[in-house]
């Protein structure tokens, strides 16, 4: 039996917040102790790897604010855990209706 992870429907994310081993989507309620990803349109958009990194920019990449600009303060409407054990939410798709972020982060459920 899956997760159940009706409790996170409604919430906003509020902030992200990167701490030494993980990162708390606030609001949301969630932890990620794992690598996460960020999906806009079905693309990766930004990545918990991604934060610190040039990638040939004069900055590095703020992975908490660029999470936070993202998400705005949607909130979810879905969350699911994949086949695989990963943990995939939806925030709502604002104003504009034509972006769906999604967050998946990259666990593995426990057997």
């Amino acid at each position: 039996m899956g997760a159940d992870l009706t409790p996170l429907l409604g919430l906003r994310c509020t902030g992200v917040r990167r701490e030494p081993h993980s990162w708390h989507f606030a609001g949301a309620a969630l932890v990620a102790e794992c690598p996460w990803r960020i999906l806009v349109d079905g693309r990766v958009r930004l990545g918990s790897a991604d934060d610190q990194q040039r990638f040939g920019r004069p900055e590095p990449v703020d992975a908490q604010m660029d999470a936070r600009n993202l998400f705005g303060d949607r909130r979810v409407v879905t969350a699911t855990v994949t086949p695989d054990g990963a943990i995939s939410w939806c925030p709502s798709m604002g104003e504009s209706g034509s972006t769906r972020s999604t967050v998946r982060a990259a666990t593995r459920a426990a057997r």
